[in-house]
């Protein structure tokens, strides 16, 4: 899977949880007020769902940015 798939499944799962219009790369906890710490848990369940992986809890510590998330989805990917 390239990274422009990856970032695709990932709007998906972002407009469904946090029903967010305007995706971008630059997304983060920071700036979007509804990705607080509940809404990170069902993304994190949603996109082990969406990509058939396990994100072991340390790893999930960084995926507080869509950049951070595309980083660690293709590391269990390309593992």
């Amino acid at each position: 899977m390239n990274e422009e798939y990856i970032l695709k499944r990932i709007e998906e799962v972002f407009q469904e949880v946090l029903e967010i219009k305007n995706f971008n790369e630059d997304l983060s906890m920071e700036v979007v007020p509804e990705w607080d710490s509940l809404k990170h848990l069902q993304l994190l369940v949603a996109v082990e769902k969406t990509f058939g992986i396990e994100i072991e809890f340390q790893k999930s510590l960084k995926m507080t940015s869509v950049k951070g998330m595309t980083e660690i989805i293709s590391y269990y990917i390309n593992k």
